[in-house]
């Protein structure tokens, strides 16, 4: 149940431990997966956010994470998510804010801000993040982290698997990462960066702005 081992985030090093908050006693309702949505023709969009508090000591950040798919890509882009992490301290303190993700065994290859994950069937996966990318492979210490069980959750067999993890720091820290996937080896170009009021994604030499506030990316809340 660990977030380590898990594609999302950790602050200074720690765990979500929503466990934790739920012993406390605070009610069911507050523990439910509040998150919004929208499907359209060119886009599907997902927001959530997680604030119950990171390690034992449950240190106050509230972490936000929305992600649009382009279904139809851009311009010389084809179709691929874009991935909005936002980390707020709520305790007046800097923390160090990390998001990853848990990969299959397979070969990567780290240039600048871009990782290339190539799977056996010749398929493809670039990462493109506006901030630099550690990459974690087989690790025993400090931390049990880039393996995945053989056969099962439940075995002690692992193998090594990568994990792509990217760090800011700050009472502020957000993040756009790029996930574009290909059914072959991808020579594609690609770079995304943060602005004040949204991001801006590099194609092949090409730049394309947008704003948070386009109504496009707009999200209803979920109900259930």
């Amino acid at each position: 149940i660990g977030t380590r081992s898990h594609s999302t985030a950790l602050v200074d090093g720690k765990n979500q431990n929503r466990l934790k908050t739920k012993i406390r006693g605070v009610p069911p309702d507050i523990i439910k997966a509040d998150f919004s949505y929208a499907f359209g023709d060119e886009y599907e969009i997902a927001e959530g956010y997680y604030d119950q508090g990171y390690g034992e000591e449950l240190i106050d950040v509230k972490h936000t994470r929305k992600v649009i798919f382009f279904k139809k890509g851009l311009d010389s882009l084809p179709c691929f998510f874009l991935l909005l992490d936002r980390f707020e301290s709520r305790d007046g303190e800097e923390h160090n804010c990390e998001v990853s993700f848990q990969l299959p065994h397979a070969p990567v290859s780290a240039f600048a801000h871009t990782v290339a994950v190539k799977y056996q069937n010749g398929a493809t996966l670039k990462m493109v993040c506006d901030a630099y990318p550690k990459i974690q492979i087989g690790q025993y210490a400090p931390d049990f982290i880039g393996w995945q069980p053989i056969h099962s959750t439940g075995e002690h067999e692992h193998a090594p698997s990568p994990v792509i993890s990217y760090t800011k720091r700050g009472l502020e820290a957000r993040f756009a990462t790029l996930l574009i996937p290909s059914e072959k080896e991808s020579d594609i170009q690609a770079s995304v960066t943060l602005t004040d009021n949204g991001f801006v994604i590099g194609a092949n030499g090409e730049s394309f702005a947008f704003d948070h506030s386009d109504p496009r990316f707009a999200t209803v809340r979920n109900r259930e």
